[in-house]
């Protein structure tokens, strides 16, 4: 359906309306195309279905058809995003589209009317009612500042935008009644937190998340160091709803090779430095049996003293010649261990390196500093004084092991032993 502005006439204004097969721009596609543009000469109409496959011809039918027009959809970002996979060449044509659920949210509207929007005269209503409650002046300006910040979700304010420092933190995005959406860190929270904002046009699961952000929080810290140990924290405390890596294991697995055994062990006790050593951190019992029995087959080693097999007489890997006989006498025990010990050196635990807990503080901050014993992170000076033990944390031991054993990252550090302060 076609109404075609008069010869001459420009338009001034058109609102979009458009329908998808479903909410993912990488997966789904646009079903329905709508049109209603408004200028001196009057109000068009313009409607297109979509069969699959034509997306590209109804958008370059569309973008031909409301020329030199300001074009006004529901969700800008939405919008771009189904736009930018169906026509891509289309992408500088609509870059100034304004959105109007986020001048609603903008302006302290209820933008719950919009959520039963069913055409294009319903967007141009809803725009209407806007101008008719704030003034053509406000909607403006308005305009001007989402064009200045065209990426940002529709429910992030620039005023909140510009507050964010170029500075090592911690960032948290809450969506609706404060829900917590996403935990992030970086060197540099203003630059990674566009990057969610700039990438949803490309990651369905960015646009998702995105699109429900309704308020920013941060925390600085003194540097990458403390940001990835407190998103880590963060994470495993409050879990996230779109945050996958950096789960709390709630078991972890090690093989426990103690002084005086002759094979190693399975097991998820606490890890101590005293009663022989442990090597490996598994999340699951069988990644745990799956790379020891890769070890052993690689390295000749028996099965029966690796802790993977209990049958008595030789064990299977000897019958088929990839033992060299330890569990038969014909291998010395004494250089069999010796070889499962260099082999398993890649895996060991470290121990911890000091007597008693320690505050680690980074870069200039000297206030702020972490607390650890045996690996394990026990909270910020002043803020959890009087914990003694938290739970291992295999995240948290591989972040710190990293740090002290790497120079250039260690000197960015400074150690101090608790009882010193």
């Amino acid at each position: 359906m076609t109404d075609t502005p008069s010869p001459g006439a420009e338009p001034q204004t058109t609102f979009i309306y458009f329908e998808t097969s479903g909410p993912r721009p990488s997966r789904d596609r646009i079903t329905l195309l709508c049109a209603q543009t408004h200028s001196s000469s009057g109000t068009f109409f313009w409607q297109q279905h979509v069969p699959k496959g034509h997306e590209q011809g109804a958008v370059n039918d569309l973008i031909a058809w409301c020329a030199s027009s300001r074009l006004v959809v529901l969700d800008a970002r939405l919008w771009l995003a189904f736009l930018k996979r169906a026509a891509p060449h289309a992408m500088p044509t609509a870059r100034h589209t304004i959105g109007v659920k986020r001048l609603y949210s903008a302006l302290g509207l209820d933008s719950e009317p919009l959520s039963i929007l069913e055409c294009a005269a319903d967007l141009q209503k809803a725009w209407q009612a806007l101008v008719d409650r704030v003034g053509q002046v406000e909607v403006d300006q308005q305009i001007e500042m989402q064009w200045r910040s065209r990426s940002l979700p529709a429910h992030v304010s620039p005023n909140e935008w510009q507050r964010i420092p170029h500075h090592p933190g911690v960032y948290l995005f809450y969506g609706h009644n404060d829900i917590l959406l996403y935990i992030g860190k970086s060197v540099d929270l203003k630059t990674r937190i566009a990057s969610h904002f700039t990438g949803a046009l490309q990651d369905d699961r960015t646009l998702k998340m995105t699109q429900q952000i309704e308020r920013i929080e941060y925390r600085l810290t003194g540097g990458d160091f403390s940001a990835q140990l407190i998103e880590s924290t963060l994470i495993k405390a409050r879990a996230p709803l779109f945050n996958r890596k950096l789960r709390r294991a709630k078991t972890l697995f090690s093989w426990h090779w103690d002084i005086g055994q002759t094979r190693p062990v399975l097991t998820t006790e606490r890890h101590t430095d005293s009663d022989g050593a442990y090597y490996g951190l598994f999340r699951r019992k069988r990644d745990a049996i799956d790379a020891m029995t890769t070890l052993t087959r690689d390295n000749a080693l028996c099965p029966k003293l690796m802790g993977l097999e209990s049958a008595k007489g030789r064990c299977f890997a000897h019958q088929i010649g990839r033992c060299r006989g330890a569990c038969q006498g014909i291998e010395p025990l004494g250089d069999h261990d010796a070889r499962a010990e260099t082999a398993l050196e890649a895996w060991r635990v470290t121990a911890w390196p000091w007597e008693g807990p320690v505050a680690i503080f980074e870069g200039d901050d000297t206030q702020r500093g972490h607390v650890f014993d045996h690996w394990c992170y026990l909270g910020q000076l002043g803020e959890n004084t009087n914990v003694k033990s938290a739970p291992f944390d295999v995240d948290i031991y591989h972040l710190l092991n990293r740090y002290l054993m790497k120079p250039a990252l260690r000197q960015t550090l400074t150690l101090v032993p608790l009882d010193e302060l």
